[in-house]
This record gives C-alpha cells, structure tokens and sequence, in this order.
C-alpha cells in the first residue's frame, strides 16, 4: 500500500516505522473509521496534560464515498472515548483552519511555541535516526 498525499508518497512500512519511532513515549489513541472493510479515515492523537493533539489525520474520500469522516474521527469519537481518561479536556486541533474550526463551534485558544530539551529516549531515538535513516526513507 503507498500513502499519498500533498504531493508526497510513502509505504506502510514507513509510515509504522515513522509512528512508531515518534509514540513509543506517548500514550496516543487512534480513532478510525472503515467502510465495507476498507479503512477511509485515520487520525492520530498523542496525549500531553489536559490536551489530545490531533496529529496526521488521513483520509480516503474516495474509498468514502462522501462520507463525512473527518467528524467522526476528528470530533466525535475522540470526544466519546478520547475525552474520559481523567484530566482530558480539550482537543487541540493545531494552528491550521481557523474557518474550519470556527463553523464547528471550537474556540480559539492562546498557543505557545517553545523548544525543550530531549529526554534522554527521544535523544538515543534521534541520534539512532540521523544515522540510519536516509532521506529517501521518510514519508
């Protein structure tokens, strides 16, 4: 199976391995939806304090059929089964669409960027990174 989107492509394979080299310290739910078997939406959202971040959804409206997908991954079910573990309470969507959000009733909320030293994991996990994957192998 290859990947495709905003002009790039990529394997199943690199994709598991992309993910799994970025959550293997964060607890992350993963909401999907399928129809007739075939999977036509995916988001994931890592957990950090009171927030779920909604973080590379995909979807497949063509294999959808126009379908809604993105309410249902990206809205309904994170907050019927993202929301409950304790001290969940917002779902930060980033700092795209403003529109988007808008027309679904989300508020804007102040966002802060700053930098943060690596954990010990995340540095041995980017070192190991930088010298065995090569460009051709990222998503």
């Amino acid at each position: 199976m290859v990947l495709l989107g905003y002009g790039r492509s990529a394997s199943s394979r690199q994709f598991t391995e992309w993910f799994a080299a970025i959550f293997t310290h964060l607890t992350t739910s993963v909401f999907t939806a399928s129809l007739n078997g075939e999977m036509v939406a995916m988001p994931l959202w890592p957990h950090h304090e009171n927030r779920l971040h909604g973080f590379h959804a995909g979807f497949d409206y063509e294999v959808g059929g126009g379908l809604p997908p993105y309410s249902l991954v990206g809205y309904h079910l994170p907050i019927a089964y993202g929301c409950p573990p304790p001290g969940i309470n917002v779902l930060e969507y980033g700092i795209s669409a403003d529109e988007t959000k808008r027309l679904r009733g989300t508020p804007a909320l102040p966002q802060l960027l700053y930098v943060k030293p690596l954990t010990p994991d995340a540095r041995e996990c980017a070192e190991w990174s930088a010298g065995n994957l090569r460009p051709e192998d990222l998503p």
